[in-house]
């Protein structure tokens, strides 16, 4: 196994901005721009100019992808079960909710926040997963179009000013 990893090149890094020196070449019949293109490494990113730097996202992680989608869903599933339960509480003290909870339970619908929230939650779980897994195919579809058509470009901005 150490073999193997010896083996391996380092992967560069994509949002490095350093270039290595270009080395003297002899001169060149071709336009600038078109020299400048020739000498950079398929590869390399476009040169610096004004604070903008064009890129390319060619391959999401689809482990990082579920992971993040694992606990975003989470935390909106907590924010949302206890915005509810707040919202249940403030409502079950007011008195026309009573007299119409106190009516439906004696049309023999048991109406108990225990049981409601027993519902809800393995549901709201079960949508974390199922979100979670929704995002983690959406992120090999995008890998496998991205093999395709080459990824998608993206310019980033210097806001300094």
């Amino acid at each position: 196994m150490d073999s193997l990893r010896s083996r391996q090149q380092p992967l560069p890094d994509p949002f490095e901005t350093s270039r290595p020196a270009p080395a003297p070449a002899e001169p060149v019949h071709a336009a600038p721009a078109a020299a400048e293109r020739a000498a950079r490494p398929s590869g390399a990113a476009s040169p610096v100019r004004g604070g903008r730097r064009r890129t390319t996202i060619r391959r999401i992680d689809p482990w990082s992808v579920f992971r993040l989608s694992l606990v975003l869903y989470f935390c909106l599933l907590v924010v949302v079960t206890l915005g509810l339960m707040l919202f249940w509480l403030v409502l079950s003290r007011l008195p026309l909710l009573q007299r119409t909870m106190n009516t439906i339970e004696q049309l023999g619908i048991p109406i108990d926040p225990g049981l409601i929230l027993g519902v809800l939650l393995p549901v709201g779980v079960l949508n974390v997963l199922l979100w979670s897994g929704a995002n983690l195919f959406f992120a090999v579809l995008y890998n496998l179009v991205a093999d395709l058509v080459g990824g998608l470009g993206i310019t980033l901005g210097d806001d300094e000013r």
